[in-house]
Formats: structure tokens, sequence, C-alpha cells
């Protein structure tokens, strides 16, 4: 049997003999019109010229009445003009047929001063010797446009990821400017598909700035892939989609702070041009493979692994930051310790996975930090928060740092994945019991000592009157200067289930009980003393769990 041959790019590799072949057919036809044009005070010699790379070559030669010569060379392409704008135009003594590039771009180099000068240009124009000549250019340009559109097309026949990945390792290379010399290399990665490490250095004069960037391809936004031309650098700007930071960029050897775009340079327009194809196609191809090669975890302890094996140590610009996560039931414990050259501080988070929102939980940079910002519910302040082990004011959000992009993107969806397990688990909860006085019984054990700085609260419940369901609530406030004893009064039937709610103020959280209507039925004693009604019962507790429960409890009393 004989073997199956893939006839594709031997077919692609013969099109483009041909098509090249034709090409340079239409382009010497173009130049037998190329003609030397007097006027009364200049002479034009012209002459255009095919390269292997599909570029063409024209070169301008001006003399004046003197005999003085200037020499101006062009090198475009015709795949780059705008078909609609190529016209014959008469200027006084002089006959021009123009040139446009589409959309306006600089993708014309211009060489001139003996090749001291280098500049680009988004024109240029033919000379003719008259009327007829002028016309017969526009129509053999006309012609040629479309063929070259297509050569260029066809000419990079790349199919795969790594097809793409391997030509822009081999095609990004150094550039000589006349003023300045880039040494730029791109270099891959083994950990994730996509992630690219770009060196370079930049050399004027005496003057030498090294700079590396590490990304990842599949980040990129490809409507944002754009030449950047300016004076004689050919440039190509890339940026990351949505305008997030998430280039990391040192220069010198020291970290610098995120950057959304790095530019590259382009050793010439075609080399410009194909930059800027494969840049924009292998997007898909990148995101394709990195989202493959993502890890499979579902599990709250495997999630958990895995990002303490990734945020364990970040470094950044002069700072170390060491994180390590803990799960303890529902509870999440974050630490945090940030260490500079002056100083050490220690920071913990304690929070519940169910009360983040899963959908805002994004990834994101501040200067020289790559985070995963998890924000809270309604941005309620359900997150506990210390500082060198004192109690700071509960927070509506954390953040937990990253040394790649790669790293946060994984980490955004795993987070996701874990807040979506927690509120699963919180919905599955049931606080139903079989009695009020098993619901009060439960309801203590969730009560203690709650201690805020110099601050105390010793909270105790009981179930005052079986027959009516009447609960007394005694809570003794204490400090160094004052305390305060404050007793409630109240009975089940007069709550409002529907009006039972955890509350945070500062470093304290409490839960709050309503009347229905609003109804001032609530005894209030202080210090022994009768107090005016009230509407609300206020039941102080030491963390959002307590409260949680306790609301939970409250909620389905019998």
């Amino acid at each position: 049997m004989m073997k199956s041959i893939n006839t594709l790019p031997f077919l692609l590799f013969s099109f483009q003999l041909i098509a090249q072949s034709n090409l340079s057919i239409q382009v010497d036809q173009i130049q037998d019109l190329l003609n030397t044009v007097e006027t009364g005070k200049l002479t034009f010699r012209q002459h255009l010229k095919l390269s292997s790379d599909g570029l063409l070559t024209y070169t301008l030669q001006q003399e004046d009445l003197k005999g003085k010569n200037n020499e101006t060379i062009y090198h475009f392409s015709f795949s780059d003009i705008d078909i609609n704008t190529v016209r014959s135009i008469t200027h006084k003594d002089l006959i021009k047929v123009q040139l446009l590039v589409a959309s306006k771009q600089k993708l014309i180099q211009v060489i001139s001063n003996g090749g001291d000068q280098i500049t680009y240009t988004n024109e240029l124009s033919f000379y003719a010797k008259n009327s007829n000549n002028g016309n017969d250019l526009e129509n053999a340009i006309k012609t040629l446009i479309p063929h070259a559109i297509t050569l260029e097309e066809k000419r990079l026949s790349l199919t795969s990821y790594e097809d793409h990945l391997k030509w822009l390792l081999e095609n990004i290379t150094d550039i000589e400017l006349p003023n300045k010399q880039v040494v730029q290399k791109l270099e891959t990665d083994s950990k994730y598909k996509g992630h690219l490490t770009f060196n370079q250095s930049i050399n004027i004069k005496n003057k030498s700035t090294s700079k590396l960037y590490k990304f990842n391809l599949a980040t990129l936004n490809p409507n944002a892939i754009e030449f950047k031309i300016s004076g004689n650098e050919l440039g190509i700007s890339i940026a990351i989609r949505r305008g997030i930071k998430g280039i990391k960029h040192i220069e010198n050897g020291v970290q610098k702070n995120y950057t959304n775009t790095l530019k590259l340079y382009a050793r010439s327009i075609t080399n410009g041009k194909d930059l800027l194809k494969v840049l924009k196609a292998i997007i898909p191809l990148a995101e394709k493979a990195f989202n493959k090669h993502k890890p499979k975890i579902t599990s709250a302890p495997e999630i958990i692994s895995f990002l303490n094996k990734n945020v364990s140590v970040i470094n950044t610009g002069e700072e170390t930051l060491t994180q390590s996560l803990s799960l303890n039931k529902n509870v999440t414990t974050y630490q945090l310790v940030e260490t500079d050259p002056d100083k050490s501080t220690e920071y913990e988070y304690r929070f519940n996975f169910a009360d983040i929102n899963a959908n805002n939980i994004d990834y994101g940079t501040d200067k020289d930090r790559l985070f995963v910002i998890l924000p809270a519910k309604k941005l309620v302040k359900f997150i506990k928060y210390y500082r060198d082990n004192e109690i700071q004011n509960y927070i509506n959000s954390t953040k937990l740092y990253f040394n790649t992009i790669e790293d946060a993107i994984i980490a955004k969806k795993l987070l996701q994945d874990l807040a979506k397990l927690f509120e699963d688990n919180l919905s599955a909860q049931t606080h139903k019991s079989d009695s009020v006085n098993a619901s009060v019984l439960e309801i203590k054990k969730h009560l203690s000592k709650v201690s805020i700085g110099e601050d105390s609260y010793d909270v105790f419940l009981e179930l005052k009157d079986s027959k009516t369901n009447t609960l007394k609530l005694t809570t003794v406030f204490s400090n160094l200067k004052k305390s305060k004893e404050t007793v409630l009064e109240f009975s089940l039937k007069d709550i409002n289930d529907k009006n039972i709610e955890i509350v945070v103020s500062g470093k304290r959280v409490w839960v709050e009980l309503h009347t229905k209507y609003l109804e001032k039925v609530i005894k209030v004693y202080v210090n022994g003393q009768i107090k005016p009604y009230a509407y609300k019962v206020v039941m102080e507790v030491k963390d959002i769990e307590s409260a949680r429960t306790i609301t939970a409890i409250f909620k389905n009393i019998k």
C-alpha cells in the first residue's frame, strides 16, 4: 500500500513561486513605464525593483539645473497601497501618480542623505512624462495591487500554535539603526503554554538599558497589536486585554511597576507586517493551549494546596511577601507577611468563601504587585482583619499575590470554584430543632465573651418562660473606666423572622432582631433600672460565623 503524502505544503510553495513570478513580470511592466521626466527646473530618474521578500525598492534620483543630484530610496509593498487612491495628478509642469497606504499607516521606508537618514511615510509618487504615461502607470498599478495582496496573504503557511511560536522565536531579531542598537530575544517557558520572556537591550552611544518582560500570549488583545512608528524606528506595540497591567517589567535588574504594553522592533516592513500577522494569529491558539494544560482540581483541600504552592513566597521590587492559606471547617485563614529592608508586617484575614462574590473575583496589578482580589458579596464587611496580631476594623475584600500572570489566571478560576463550593455547602446547612429550648441551647454554644481591645462583652441568653417563649438576653459591657449591664426581655412571637440580620461596625459584629412592624414591645433594663421599651435586640458575638449560625437558628426557631 502506498503511503499518503501531504501535498499541501508543496502546493502552497508552488503557488508562491508562480505568484512571485507573475508579480515580478508586472513590476517589470511598471518599470518600463517609469521614464526619465524633465520639468523646467528638475530632472527625475526612476527605478523600480522587486526584492526576494516581496518588497519594492523605488529609487528616485532628482537633478537640478546645476547638476546637483539628490537620491531617495523607498521600500514598500504594493499590497499596502489603497487601490482607490491610486490616481494621476497634474501639478504645474509635473504629472504624478499618487500612491497612499491604506489607513494612513506609515509603511513606506524612506532612505535619504546617503543612508544616514531613515524615516517612514504613508505616501509616495511616481512621475509620468505625459498624461498617457500617467494613465498607463495608474492602470498597471491597479492591476498589480490585488495580486500583491494575494501573494502576501499566502506568504506564511503557519497552522499550529507551535508553528507560530517557532516563527516568532526565529524572526524577532536584533536591529541596527543609525543612532541606536536594539538587541532583542524572545524565549519560552516550559511550565505554561503561551508564557514568554522578552529580553531587550537598547544601546545608544555609551548608554545601555536592559529590559525584561514576562507575559502570556493568551492574555493579549489582538485588536491592540499595531505598528508604532516614530522617526527611523519601526516598532510594534502589544497590549493586554481589558487594559489590565499584566506584563511583568524588570529594568536593569530592578522590578518596575507592571505594565499593559511593550514595544518590539521590526527589521523591515515585511518583517513587521509578518510579526503583526503572526502575533494576532497566535493569540487564540495560545489561549487554547494554555486552557488545555490548566490543572483540573475540584475539592477545597486540593485548591488550597495548589494555591499555597503558588503564593508561598512572592518577590516584588524591594519586598518579599510570604503567604499561606488554611481551612478550619467553614473559615479560611489567610496569613500574609510583608518584609522589606526596614521592617516586617504581619496580616491575617479570616473569612468564609461563601461570603465572597465569585463573579467579581478577578486578577489585576497594583504597581509592582500582581494579585487576585476577593471581594465580599454586596461589599459587606465580613472579613475579619488583624495587623501585627491586633484586630482591625472588618473589611470587604482582600488580595492574594502571585509571581506570574498564569498563576493569577488559574487562581482566579479556582477561587471562583471555591466560593461556589462554600456557597453550596452553606445553602445545604439546616438549623431546625424540635423545640425552642433546644434552639436556645444551640444559640448559647455560639455566645461567649467578646474582647475588643480594652472593651469586653459578656453575653448570656436564657429561656425565661417556655409557655410564652420569652427570652432574656443579658449583656455586660466593661472596660477600664466603666461597666454596664443591659437586660432585654422579649417574646419570640414578636420577632419578625424576615428582619433578622448580621451587623458589622468597625471591629464589632452582632446579630440584630427586629420586632414585627418595629413595635416597641421589648423590655429594657440598664443596670437594674427600667428603660423605655425598644423594637430591636442586639446580640454581641465574636465573629461572622457565630452571627451567621445564630441568625439561621432564630429564623428557623419553632
